[in-house]
Order: structure tokens, then sequence, then C-alpha cells
């Protein structure tokens, strides 16, 4: 049987497994771009997490072994569509490292080191969720979104995830940004597409904590950005037909323009019944601002009216 989301990943490369570990290549062509141009980060995040869950295939048919935490470092390399890059992960007591690199390039684009357990960064959620659903359902506005992007592209020719971003409360400090799954039975050609044995990939998850993250910096912030640093600990398998909710809170910032850095936490709660919130990811993130992304996303995100509320709304919190 085919394994869609290791066709999606790796192609024809397939995987290749000796005493050093497990490795192999993706082509970032147009079904991976996230900014325009660029690959997104979530597609890489996720073809480790992928390869450190077959050195366990053997042994745990259940996939990977939770709890399992993530720190993921990025930009040594850059990256543009079209690049291939060499994907290894090698075992490391019960845990792994994970290095992403880029054909030509000295420098790796991503490093990752993957540990059994809760990480210190992402043991607990930060409490940016009201108590239940019914509450946040309520006060959610609409965000703009790309045309081709992995998770928000609305016209892809590709399979991706399609998700609609929202802000929660719009008037408050700190905003937070969410993002849903599980409610239409169209997930199921988008996010439950990305799934192995009845469970969510942790492809379609870390692309989604990193991009809602990365909204909601925006969000606090007004600057488009890529990600520097990455925590994310996955609790718990999200199991196809859950309901779920991304969630995203910008944290702080410290410079301006090409010096910017700002950070933001998140994760994923499931909703259970009556509405309730069960966390299964907790993550931590660090962003490096750049301005031509930020103009990127002025010119390029739609519809233009909901960017330009954006916009507004977030220059609104700038000093």
């Amino acid at each position: 049987m085919k394994d869609f989301v290791r066709e999606f990943l790796f192609g024809d490369a397939g995987i290749t497994r000796d005493g050093a570990g497990v490795r192999s290549e993706i082509v970032m062509d147009l079904r991976t771009e996230g900014w325009i141009g660029i690959p997104h980060g979530g597609i890489s995040m996720g073809a480790i997490a992928d390869l450190f869950e077959s050195l366990h295939e053997t042994r745990n048919a259940r996939g990977l072994p939770y709890p399992v935490t993530m720190n993921i470092r990025m930009g040594g390399s850059r990256l543009r569509t079209g690049e291939t890059v060499h994907v290894a992960v090698a075992p490391e007591g019960e845990g792994a490292k994970g290095i992403v690199s880029v054909r030509g390039s000295e420098m790796p684009y991503l490093e990752a080191d993957i540990t059994r357990g809760f990480g210190p960064e992402t043991s607990e959620a930060q409490p940016c969720l009201p108590s239940s659903f019914d509450r946040l359902e309520g006060a959610l506005s609409a965000l703009p979104f790309y045309r081709n992007c992995f998770v928000c592209g609305i016209d892809r020719s590709h399979p991706g995830l399609k998700r609609k971003f929202q802000l929660f409360e719009a008037a408050r400090q700190n905003r937070v940004v969410v993002s849903c799954a599980g409610f239409d039975a169209a997930d199921m050609d988008t996010v439950h597409r990305f799934e192995r044995g009845g469970r969510v990939h942790p492809v379609a998850l870390m692309a989604l904590v990193d991009e809602t993250m990365g909204w909601a910096g925006f969000m606090n912030y007004a600057s488009g950005a890529v990600t520097v640093r990455l925590s994310a600990t996955l609790h718990r398998e999200i199991i196809l037909g859950e309901k779920f909710v991304v969630f995203g809170r910008g944290e702080r910032v410290r410079g301006t323009g090409s010096r910017m850095l700002f950070w933001a936490s998140g994760g994923i709660a499931v909703v259970g019944q009556g509405g309730a919130f069960e966390t299964v990811v907790t993550a931590s993130s660090q962003f490096l601002g750049v301005p031509a992304l930020t103009e990127q996303m002025r010119t390029e995100l739609i519809p233009q009216e909901l960017t330009r509320r954006a916009f507004a709304i977030a220059e609104s919190g700038l000093p």
C-alpha cells in the first residue's frame, strides 16, 4: 500500500537505512512552497519527524514514541524553491539528531535534537485560549492567505493543508492567532490527507504550529519573518476525526527592521466533550524579521481587504 506522506515528501528518493541511521532527499519544488520562492520550514521539520519515526517502525507500530520533543535550529544556509535537500536522522540514545542540508552548501539548513519526554521550554501551554471552544468561536476575525503556500494556499495544484487563520480578540495584548481543523468534512482532502495509520502526520502539525506562531508574531510586531529556532513537544498523537485548534501568541520583541527578533509560543489543543480543550502539542519559537517578506505580505496576500485590515491591526500596537 502506498504511503502518501512519504511519497509527497521524498518522491522517488525513498528512504535509505544503514548503520548510521536513515536518510533521504527532497526536491523543494512548488508543492513545498511557503513564502513565495521559499520552501515552507514545516516540510523539513516534518521530514525529520518522519525519518525519526522510521527508526522505530520495527518496534513501535504506532508511530512516534510519545511524548517527544524536537528542538530545531534553522538558517545555517539559504534555501530556495527548486533546490534539493539531503535529510538525515541518526540515533542518539533514545533520541536522535537530524540534519537537513542544501545540496552544494557546507552549512546545514536545519538541525534538530530529538529527545523522549517533555522539553523545559515546552512542558506547558501558555494560557491563551478560553476555557472552551464555544467561547473562542465567537471572538475570531479572518486573516488573509496566500495562493500556493503549503499551509494556507487556496489555489494549489498540489496537495496542501488549506488552512485559514483567524485573530482572537484583536484588542488584547499579546495577540493570539488560531487555525482550526477537523470541523469540516473537506479536511479529509487537506489536513487529514497527511496521515499515517489513522493519525495526523507530524509534517502537518509542525507546519501548522510554525506558521501559526509566525502569524501571531506578525499580528503583534507587524513584521514578516523566518523561523530561527522552534521547540515543540508532541504529547500524543492526533487521531483522524478529532477536532483541534492550533494557536500561537506573540511574546516579546527586540530590535526593528532586519535586526528584529521576536518570540512566540503556541501549540495544538484537541476539542473534547463540551468543547473543553486538551493540549496535545506545546511549542515556543524565535523569528528573524525580514522587511522584504513584510512587503511580500502586503502585496501578495489575498483578499486585499483582509490584508489591509491585518496590517492596520498589527501596526496599531507598534510604539
